[in-house]
């Protein structure tokens, strides 16, 4: 078994708390946590690639099904409300689709709750597949919003859950919760 870190998701040994995590420290979270099936490696990591680029959408169920048995979906209540990380519309005019929305619509199917397209990028976003680390943890400061038909709703308590298909610095996933909390004080936010 691999010792991961409460915040990040992120394997790590030797770690007291979430700040001991060489990947969080010093960087400010907006998630209360966030957790990965599979290390984006091996066979998982070829899955992936298909579903995004080989337009694997039968794979949006596997990965739905282990998603909804995971037990951070067994915490879920009625109140809680997946979204999908947004995609660059020229990502979606390319692929068809966006894999994250294909796998988190199963998500709240199989868990029973709410699904919500709540976020979209900008036009202007860039492509994270080239950028070093330190890039991707600051190329999506304000490309995603929350799309203007869901600002005043009253989801103040809610439980907000992301789902994304790639974890590789948490820079997008922790801008999606800063952007959430934002207008939704006193929600919670984590990612799958």
């Amino acid at each position: 078994v691999q010792t991961c870190c409460l915040r990040c998701g992120k394997p790590s040994s030797g770690m007291d708390s979430p700040g001991d995590c060489p990947e969080c420290r010093g960087r400010k979270f907006h998630l209360e946590r966030v957790d990965s099936l599979y290390l984006n490696d091996g066979a998982a990591h070829e899955l992936i690639l298909k579903l995004k680029y080989a337009r694997g959408l039968h794979l949006a169920r596997l990965f739905a099904r282990e998603l909804a048995d995971y037990p951070q979906g067994q915490e879920l209540d009625t109140d809680s409300i997946v979204v999908p990380v947004p995609q660059s519309i020229k990502s979606r005019v390319k692929r068809g689709y966006n894999q994250a929305e294909e796998i988190s619509r199963r998500v709240a199917g199989l868990c029973s709750i709410k699904h919500c397209n709540l976020l979209k990028k900008s036009a202007f976003a860039l492509s994270q597949t080239k950028l070093n680390r330190k890039e991707r943890l600051t190329v999506n400061r304000k490309t995603i919003v929350v799309r203007r038909k869901y600002l005043g709703k009253p989801w103040k308590a809610v439980n907000f859950l992301l789902i994304d298909d790639v974890y590789t610095t948490g820079g997008t996933v922790n801008e999606c919760a800063r952007v959430i909390k934002k207008a939704f004080p006193g929600c919670r936010v984590s990612a799958l």
